[in-house]
């Protein structure tokens, strides 16, 4: 779920109240919440987060970087409350609009998504960069999936690259379901 905005917060409040019923149903399993940074630093969201603290290890939230998230007020410790309470925080789309190595630099992040646009690229450059991400990443600790792997080499390529994990149309396809609001709050 993208999140645009104060005025997605209630919506954020009720996905979260609803999504945590259903993790203990998803055996070996985590849900994943798209946030924008402007969502992330709502004063609201870690307080609400210490209230489904029992799921925290389930629950992951993805920072969008459809803006300069370090332009924004406090998000540095934002970020760092919201792993002290266990919970785990992923960058979504590295190699994409705002990402930059000062991100990685200078927030922690449990695990990082790289950008189907890096992952797919045959460019000698990306590919390089993608491997001194990937390097950096292991370095530190921090789990990196490659984005839009939707043909067999793109996941050859992704685990030759030494990507942790993968994500794409290859490894499953989306199913006909409900539109993913009305998924989440029926």
């Amino acid at each position: 779920y993208v999140l645009n905005g104060h005025d997605s917060y209630a919506l954020l409040s009720e996905v979260l109240a609803r999504a945590t019923a259903l993790v203990p149903a998803i055996d070996n399993a985590y849900l994943s919440i798209n946030l924008t940074g402007k969502d992330m630093a709502h004063p609201d969201l870690v307080p609400d987060l210490l209230c489904h603290k029992e799921y925290s290890s389930r629950l992951v939230l993805e920072l969008t970087e459809w803006e300069d998230v370090l332009s924004i007020a406090g998000i540095r410790d934002k970020i760092a409350a919201i792993r002290d309470a266990g919970f785990r925080v992923a960058l979504d789309d590295f190699g994409a609009m705002h990402s930059s190595v000062r991100v990685l630099r200078e927030i922690r992040f449990d695990s990082i998504k790289l950008d189907m646009h890096l992952v797919r690229s045959n460019h000698p450059l990306d590919e390089r960069i993608v491997r001194a991400v990937i390097d950096y990443c292991k370095g530190e600790g921090v789990c990196v999936t490659a984005e839009g792997v939707e043909e067999p080499w793109l996941l050859y390529r992704a685990r030759a690259l030494g990507a942790d994990f993968v994500q794409g149309f290859f490894v499953d396809r989306c199913v006909d379901r409900p539109a993913p609001r009305e998924m989440m709050l029926n």
